[in-house]
């Protein structure tokens, strides 16, 4: 696994290695110095009843906000919804009930840049069955509505020509190549 490329792939090893007889892994056994270079795409989040509560234990450099102090304690609501960290948050319903750890992607905001994440969610129990803590490890890559259109030729019509119905709101624009449409090839009558 030292080669692998994903860090989804690498986080789903570490944990697998860290689970006992089938169990889930305790937080207790949890050493964040073992994953290395990915140490700063991690947090580490302790659970609460209430969501936006969950403390966050540890944040790796890549993930943290302005207001992060390792001294202090920060919860999930510190940062925004469409964060890193926020996007994570809202998945840790589904770790809950599937009890392993949870893998998907999408697109987001980190600072104000665009992004293009993947991410995954490992449960810890110390108890066996009770999970309180969650390890996310998100990495991502700045992207935008350039690249992801580049390959499209985009028809030139005279600037003057162009009404109205067919203008074009930036506040709509879709950055997930997944889910994106490539624009529509319009053609103005003289």
């Amino acid at each position: 696994m030292a080669d692998e490329r994903r860090l989804t792939t690498r986080m789903t090893a570490k944990w697998t290695d860290l689970s006992r007889d089938g169990q889930l892994p305790r937080h207790a056994d949890l050493n964040p110095a073992s994953f290395g270079k990915d140490l700063s795409n991690i947090a580490i989040i302790e659970l609460s009843a209430e969501p936006g509560a969950a403390e966050l234990l540890y944040v790796g450099d890549i993930l943290r906000n302005d207001g992060w102090s390792a001294g202090g304690v920060q919860t999930v609501a510190h940062y925004p919804p469409n964060s890193l960290l926020g996007l994570a948050a809202a998945k840790i319903p589904a770790v809950l009930a599937k009890r392993a750890p949870v893998t998907f992607g999408g697109t987001g905001v980190n600072g104000v840049s665009a992004i293009l994440y993947r991410a995954i969610l490992l449960p810890f129990s110390d108890d066996g069955e009770t999970i309180g803590h969650v390890v996310a490890a998100i990495n991502f890559r700045e992207i935008t509505a350039v690249q992801e259109y580049s390959e499209v030729e985009m028809p030139r019509a005279p600037v003057d020509k162009v009404s109205a119905a067919i203008a074009f709101s930036s506040r709509r624009l879709s950055f997930a190549p997944s889910v994106a449409k490539k624009p529509m090839q319009i053609t103005i009558k003289q």
